[in-house]
């Protein structure tokens, strides 16, 4: 892929690795990966008609499938280009790892801190504790 800059074609796009994408991944520094480009969607953040929220969720990782289910304007694809930064290149066995251990630890972190979080091991444990209070009561009511 060569980026294209007024009309002109410029100096073919940097291979960036998955593993340094995974980087970009905050507020004030988010890369995203949409059909194999790396796009710097820092600066739309604030401008984006879904909210930045959206992007940042997916900042960091592989955008495309979120992308493509999303119906955006005719004109997303040609405002794109301007955060083109690079093309994703394919990770070694040792980034994919590191990669898939990150991933991990990001689903970690979004479930602890989800709304009700914690909440479902009380209900794990509510039907033994009842079963337990109800069996003490039944054999104490039938003395």
């Amino acid at each position: 892929r060569r980026q294209r800059q007024g009309g002109k074609t410029a100096a073919p796009l940097r291979e960036i690795s998955r593993l340094e994408v995974a980087d970009h991944r905050k507020e004030d520094d988010c890369w995203l990966i949409i059909e194999g480009g790396v796009f710097n969607v820092t600066e739309f953040l604030r401008d984006h008609p879904g909210g930045g929220d959206i992007l940042l969720e997916e900042g960091g990782g592989d955008a495309t499938e979120g992308f493509l289910n999303v119906a955006h304007r005719s004109n997303a694809r040609t405002h794109m280009e301007s955060f083109l930064v690079g093309t994703a290149k394919s990770d070694t066995e040792e980034e994919k790892e590191q990669r898939l251990k990150m991933v991990g630890e990001r689903i970690k972190k979004l479930a602890a801190n989800r709304p009700g979080a914690g909440r479902h091991v009380w209900r794990k444990l509510l039907v033994p504790l009842l079963s337990v209070v109800f069996a003490l009561l039944s054999r104490f009511m039938g003395q």
